[in-house]
């Protein structure tokens, strides 16, 4: 109340960044057109459009409740690690929130609420799982 609203623009000064996060060999997250630009070389190591990945499973079943969550996996270097698409997308979130920071002005040094707008076309997993993961950031 009695504040406007201001919109941040991220490092290529855009207004819009890509949901998407990609791992280097040396364990670091890149995250926006960083990670897409990453994925033209190392597919295997990036994830666009988490969005989309968010309540996916690998069951063919007809009911959602046998449903098989499947999980995003990565090598980093000689590991492999599993991640299941709600921390991939809360990874982004946080990310985000961190951007959001670096952002405010002087006079306010934390982002304590933000809104997250949830694409029409989300069912009720989808919509549960991005709860999850905006609960994670």
């Amino acid at each position: 109340p009695g504040t406007g609203l201001e919109i941040a623009f991220n490092e290529q000064s855009k207004r819009k960044t890509p949901s998407a996060v990609a791992f280097t060999d040396e364990g670091e997250r890149l995250f926006g057109d960083a990670a897409v630009t990453y994925a033209t070389k190392y597919p295997d190591r990036s994830f666009l459009d988490v969005r989309t990945l968010l309540g996916a499973c690998s069951s063919s079943a007809e009911d959602p409740a046998k449903c098989i969550r499947t999980n995003a996996t990565v090598h980093i270097g000689e590991e492999e690690h599993e991640y299941p698409t709600e921390v991939l997308a809360a990874m982004i979130l946080a990310q985000a929130k961190k951007f959001a920071s670096a952002n405010l002005d002087s006079s306010v040094d934390i982002v304590r609420d933000s809104v997250i707008t949830i694409p029409s076309w989300f069912g009720q997993v989808q919509r549960a799982a991005l709860v999850d993961a905006s609960k994670l950031a």
